[in-house]
């Protein structure tokens, strides 16, 4: 075959079905006997696309596990009372542009944000202030949005009384109170407690609500490295420790039965506490929990316990009656601790099949 002659046309870049077209090249060629044939070159560069058509409405509901209190700075615009950093890790799924589409001009449709997470939320709050057209600190309810999330139910259990009682609990006095609180867990997490009517009240109205799009409830870390014994830097005993892990994979079990009843996602929390291995409290390497757990006692407390290995009466006085002033982000995740959150619920979103 011999050409009777060539010509080439290139074409700037464009979009063709996901894959960028650098060149387009025509060529025509004589074929013989008064007959000819275009061959056309493309070369095409393809361009990486997500699993997941982008997210353009995005409502993070909960407590303060999304909230991320001391895990970074404060959102400019929110009230200081719920605790709302940029480390948390509703905020870095936020930033993602693989994943959320930015209200811009270009955008038709603009990506509607509503962080109502709030620290000290149980589950109640989150249907009547944080599912309603409520003021601030909260925006309103967003019906149909493309994703939720949310993290509720260790309030309802009396987070800050086990704090108190079991972590502020290395003062004698306070050992029996931790010891019947976590006993009392066992009751509240049960099959038709108030508990688990809550939390059931609540998936079936956020069910409805997200008509028929993804929710994501992601489950509470553990919070000691409970297989040492008692020694520097790990001041609760291991039967205590070993106590409190099984009471938050108790509670973990109960939401994630509650969620996959009702068609929810539940984040893995064979991998979320994998990922916390060796970061947290009683562990050697660094802590991914906050663990500022003298803040708000009188001065001197910690340099008196390090010595003496107890709190003052004024000190003990304080915890008993709720008066100190917790540092918000005690024993919740840091920035390095939400990342972990954030990258695991970023390969759930990736690796799940759905109609935006």
């Amino acid at each position: 075959m011999t050409a009777c002659g060539r010509a080439s046309i290139d074409a700037s870049p464009i979009s063709w079905n996901g894959a960028l077209i650098k060149s387009l090249a025509i060529r025509p060629f004589h074929l013989g006997s008064g007959h000819s044939q275009i061959a056309i070159q493309i070369d095409i560069k393809t361009r990486p696309r997500p699993n997941v058509q982008p997210i353009r409405k995005y409502m993070a509901l909960g407590d303060s596990f999304s909230a991320g209190p001391g895990a970074g700075s404060s959102i400019s615009s929110e009230q200081s009372t719920c605790g709302r950093t940029d480390g948390s890790y509703v905020y870095q799924l936020y930033q993602d542009d693989d994943l959320v589409v930015k209200s811009t001009p270009h955008v038709h449709n603009d990506t509607a944000f509503a962080f109502n997470a709030c620290s000290g939320a149980v589950t109640t709050d989150v249907q009547s202030l944080q599912m309603q057209n409520a003021t601030e600190p909260y925006t309103p309810f967003i019906s149909g949005a493309d994703l939720y999330t949310i993290t509720v139910g260790g309030n309802d259990l009396g987070f800050d009384e086990i704090v108190r009682a079991c972590v502020y609990g290395i003062a004698v006095p306070f050992f029996g109170k931790c010891n019947n609180l976590l006993n009392a867990i066992d009751d509240q997490v049960a099959v038709n407690s108030t508990f688990q009517t809550n939390v059931a009240s609540l998936y079936d109205n956020l069910r409805v609500g997200a008509n028929g799009n993804m929710v994501v409830v992601l489950p509470y870390i553990t919070f000691y490295n409970d297989q040492v014994g008692r020694g520097f830097g790990c001041w609760s005993s291991q039967t205590t420790r070993q106590r409190l892990n099984q009471q938050v994979k108790q509670v973990n079990n109960a939401l994630r039965i509650a969620a996959i009843q009702r068609g929810f996602q539940f984040l893995n929390e064979d991998s979320l506490q994998a990922a916390f291995d060796g970061h947290r409290f009683c562990d050697t390497g660094t802590y991914w929990i906050q663990d500022s757990i003298f803040d708000g006692l009188s001065s001197g407390a910690q340099e008196r316990w390090d010595k003496n290995g107890t709190l003052s009466e004024e000190d003990q006085e304080a915890i008993s009656n709720g008066t100190i002033g917790f540092n918000p982000g005690l024993f919740h995740p840091t920035r390095e601790g939400h990342t972990v959150y954030y990258r695991l619920l970023k390969e759930l979103l990736n690796n799940t099949v759905t109609q935006w």
